[in-house]
């Protein structure tokens, strides 16, 4: 596979419900030197170790914990009790895991979901902005279900979304904007202005706890 349809394909992947983390396992059926490629280009940083792995004892592929340890000399040692091959010893690279990185593959053209018109956005931890679609969902009493809302949020749909893996969270205004639009007892201003008010009694909390350590 060449590097621009490589990229394309991770970059696609992250933003699917695969997830955004690349293990040892399948950078061994990359291409020679392809993860350098990829680690120099900013396409993928390290991340701390995987506990759980992929066992590269027999073909089974069996998900395993190893033992780890470190020896006498300073080298880190794994090893784990194969059920078709006995004891084997775990290279230190199959721990090893990297998270695509989402923003350079857009910045490098490698993919073209957010941005350019599109809603669904880049993913951010600390967006104060967007709630989780869980908690979107209790904002209509429940007459929203998950589903459909899942339905809703695409690039060329009516709301600003970010997802990650599993996780997928809303831009509030507009998913108030569209409940509104659609009209019937889906929509309640009450339930908004209670989200809205705790949000800021939340954040007013966490500004004054900042403050108390900082004396």
């Amino acid at each position: 596979m060449k590097l621009e349809e490589h990229a394309k394909s991770l970059a696609k992947r992250a933003k699917s419900r695969v997830g955004d983390t690349v293990v040892a396992y399948e950078v061994m059926k990359w291409p020679e030197g392809r993860l350098q490629q990829f680690i120099e280009m900013g396409l993928l940083r390290p991340l701390s170790d995987a506990d759980e792995i992929r066992c590269p004892g027999c073909t089974d592929s069996c998900l395993i914990v190893p033992i780890r340890t470190i020896l006498p000399n300073g080298e880190p040692y794994s090893e784990h009790l194969c059920g078709k091959e006995g004891l084997i010893e775990i290279p230190d690279f199959l721990f090893k895991c990297w998270q695509i990185v989402i923003d350079k593959m857009i910045e490098l053209g490698y993919y073209q979901g957010p941005g350019g018109g599109s809603k669904e956005q880049v993913w951010l931890d600390d967006t104060p902005e967007y709630i989780p679609n869980s908690e979107a969902i209790k904002l209509t009493d429940g007459k929203l279900l998950l589903p459909r809302l899942s339905k809703i949020l695409k690039p060329d749909g009516p709301i600003r979304y970010m997802r990650r893996g599993h996780r997928c969270k809303v831009h509030i205004g507009d998913f108030r904007g569209h409940i509104k639009s659609l009209g019937g007892d889906m929509f309640s201003e009450e339930a908004f202005e209670k989200h809205f008010s705790q949000a800021e009694v939340i954040k007013e909390a966490i500004q004054q706890s900042g403050e108390r350590k900082g004396r």
